[in-house]
């Protein structure tokens, strides 16, 4: 709820309602739940993703690797809002807050994150993740279908650009 302050109950009611019925979800709380809570949401799932990975790869260093893990979980969700925030604008010429975009991808890449450790497991996780992009998009900001196709595109392929031309950087 907006005034739903974060607490692991909570994102347990949230989480078991995301993986059981993701448009009621999207509908209901992940329309109404504020920005902070979202966040949290993904902290959490990226805290127990990262915690996964380190042991079942064991590295040398794990809190540089615990580490790199979070802050790149937590930073794909930012960077693929603002890409997305940035496409909608484009697109729909209308002011959606950056917040609501921001919660609709960390509720989105929360559920498949706790996933994503396993080894193979990227295909899935990813198509999952972005069906509940989309999900939210239509359920939370109702869009409609072309427009989420659009902006998730948009949001992949600028991501892509994204990261090919900082490797040409370096």
């Amino acid at each position: 709820m907006a005034g739903e302050i974060f607490s692991l109950p909570y994102a347990g009611k949230c989480a078991a309602t995301l993986l059981i019925n993701p448009r009621r979800f999207f509908s209901s709380e992940g329309k109404k739940a504020s920005w902070t809570v979202a966040f949290g949401f993904i902290m959490v799932s990226a805290i127990i993703s990262s915690g996964a990975a380190l042991l079942l790869t064991r590295p040398s260093s794990p809190w540089l690797t615990g580490s790199i893990l979070l802050i790149n979980a937590v930073g794909m969700v930012g960077i693929s809002a603002c890409f997305a925030y940035l496409a909608i604008w484009l697109i729909r010429g209308e002011r959606i807050r950056f917040k609501k975009i921001f919660s609709i991808y960390a509720f989105a890449g929360s559920m498949p994150l706790l996933v994503s450790w396993v080894p193979g497991a990227f295909w899935l996780t990813e198509a999952w993740k972005w069906w509940l992009v989309g999900t939210g998009l239509v359920r939370s900001a109702r869009f409609r279908g072309a427009q989420v196709v659009v902006v998730i595109g948009s949001s992949i392929g600028l991501t892509i650009l994204f990261f090919w031309s900082l490797i040409m950087i370096i």
